[in-house]
């Protein structure tokens, strides 16, 4: 296992059997599924949580049967928009996601380019990488 870094993102990396030369178009695809991941996912929060915002105004103001007043139309649109919205983006942050972690599985990184060195001093500590 090596640790490798993806911009701010710092992953483990599990060596495969394939030549280094031919994964190396692998790390940036981890890069771009974990990225569009992430965004994806808190983007799906945000609109789920606008969307839950939106159906509790709805329960107050609509009947316990579940009917509503004519000029609620538009907030019970925005409401199913706001959700199907966050139902995508959690697909698309799992796609990514995945698509992330596999392609740093089949990642390989030689034993030769990497080394790693643990400093600890009083008050901190840190872990030095080179590859």
């Amino acid at each position: 296992m090596f640790l490798r870094t993806c911009g701010l993102l710092a992953v483990v990396i599990l060596t495969a059997s394939t030549a280094q030369a031919d994964s190396e178009w692998l790390l940036p695809v981890s890069c771009i599924g974990f990225g569009l991941g992430s965004a994806a996912l808190v983007t799906g929060a945000v609109t789920g949580g606008l969307a839950l915002a939106k159906s509790t105004e709805l329960e107050t103001a609509c009947a316990a049967d579940g009917s509503c007043p004519a000029y609620r139309a538009g907030d019970i649109e925005s409401m199913r928009a706001l959700s199907h919205a966050s139902t995508a983006s959690w697909v698309v942050a799992g796609v990514g996601l995945a698509a992330g972690i596999g392609a740093l599985v089949f990642y390989e990184v030689s034993d030769d380019e990497v080394s790693a060195r643990l400093v600890v001093s009083p008050g901190s500590a840190g872990l030095t990488l080179s590859f």
